[in-house]
Formats: C-alpha cells, structure tokens, sequence
C-alpha cells in the first residue's frame, strides 16, 4: 500500500529519458543518482542522498510517464519530504505531476503543494487503516524497506508419496522483489498464480536468508517462504514460468 504520484513529460511525449539528459537535469541538484538503462532508456532511476535515502522511479509504458510512491508506513515529515523531492525532480526534467489519490489532473510543479491538506488528510486516514489492519495481521504489514523473497514450494507426489521442490529447472528457486508499501502477502498472492496456475497455498515458514543485489548493484536482504501448494502436473498447466518438481 503506497501513496503513488506519476510523472508525464510537458511536451505529451510517451518516451523515457535517455541517460543524459536524466543526469544533466539532476546532478547539480542530487548527490546520489543511480539508473537502469535499457535500450537507451532510463527504465528506472533513483536519487536522493545515499542508496538508502533515496526514492524510485519506475517508467510506466501504458501511460508512457514515470512512477514515484511514498509508503504508508512513513511519518508527515517523510511524506512531505517526498513530495518535496518530486516537486524538485518535475521542475528540472520540466515534467507534470499527477496525484490520482486526488484527481487525474496533470499540474505543473510550481502548483503543487507540498504540505496541502486534502493529500494529508488522505495520508492520514490510510495509515490508520493501513495501523489497524496490521496490528491484527502481521503478514501483510508494508515493508518499511525493499527485500527479496525467495520461494521454497513443497508438496508431496500422490503417486509415490516423494516429497517434491517446485523450481525452475536445474534446481533454481524462484525470487521476486518486495517494494517499500506492499506486503509480503500481496507479493505472494500475485506471484504464486504465474508460478502454478492457480491461489491455492499456504505459506508455513519465513526466515532470513541471505542477500542479493538489486537492478542497480544495491545488496538487498532476502528472506525465505516456506509454502506447501497441492500437486500438480505443470504440462498440464498454461504457466508463465517453466516450472519442474525436485525431489527433496
């Protein structure tokens, strides 16, 4: 659960920034600015301080424009620093802000109110919700930080009772990346369908694992999923990943 803001270029064009012009807009203004090219492109960047004070930004092809959140978990100081830093960003790279927590109004960044209140009051009521429900159930707590998951999934063949590892082939597990504002149960509840075809599991254990570098060389932590899922046959299945059992 995050607060999203989206960044469209003035001119209407649905392009990414090539490499250059991103860092002649940012360098005087950022000391840490990191990016994923491909292509030519600047798919993704981050900027701020340091790797860990710093925010991303995600291109977005459908709507050809990028994407920024803020995590519920955050206090109003943060929040509005946030802000701040988008305001800033928009300014240089000449861009228009959408907030679609409030309208779908593109603005211009010298209207865009850091410390407004109908975004606050939003905020505000969203992490009161985001409190309550947490307190209550702790698996589907936002993450304050971005981690990796790491998929042991079990189950047991009915045929000859073998206990089975789902993977990848040649024994790879799968991984995905948890962002800062979701939760370790949305990630599962989306990724667990592309892996087997279907919703039904049931997670039995987490557990710190190791650590592995992000998209831009960052070393993340990353955690274990204990999962046990009902047997299948893959072939059997339209999945979007090769999966295969291995025996344990």
């Amino acid at each position: 659960m995050s607060y999203d803001i989206n960044l469209h270029r003035k001119d209407k064009q649905k392009t990414p920034f090539t490499e250059a012009e991103l860092r002649s807009g940012l360098e005087d203004t950022f000391e840490y600015i990191n990016t994923n090219v491909v292509d030519g492109s600047v798919v993704d960047f981050e900027v701020g301080l340091d790797p860990m004070n710093s925010s991303e930004f995600h291109y977005q092809n459908e709507s050809g424009c990028y994407w920024t959140y803020c995590s519920y978990s955050v206090d109003d100081a943060v929040f509005n620093k946030f802000k701040s830093e988008v305001k800033t960003i928009a300014t240089k790279l000449d861009l228009l802000i959408q907030d679609p927590q409030i309208d779908e109004e593109l603005i211009n960044p010298e209207d865009f109110t850091v410390k407004d209140d109908e975004s606050s009051k939003k905020f505000d009521y969203a992490q009161q919700i985001t409190e309550k429900i947490s307190g209550d159930l702790p698996y589907i707590l936002p993450a304050e930080s971005k981690h990796f998951i790491l998929y042991f999934i079990r189950s047991q063949d009915p045929i000859n009772g073998n206990k089975v590892l789902l993977t990848l082939g040649q024994e790879r597990l799968y991984a995905s990346k948890v962002e800062v504002g979701e939760s370790i149960d949305q990630v599962v509840r989306r990724e667990i369908p592309k892996l087997t075809g279907s919703n039904e599991y049931k997670l039995l254990n987490s557990f710190e694992y190791d650590t592995a570098k992000d998209r831009f060389g960052n070393d993340l932590p990353r955690y274990a999923l204990d999962i046990a899922i009902p047997y299948f046959v893959p072939r059997t299945r339209h999945l979007k990943q090769m999966v295969e059992w291995k025996s344990v």
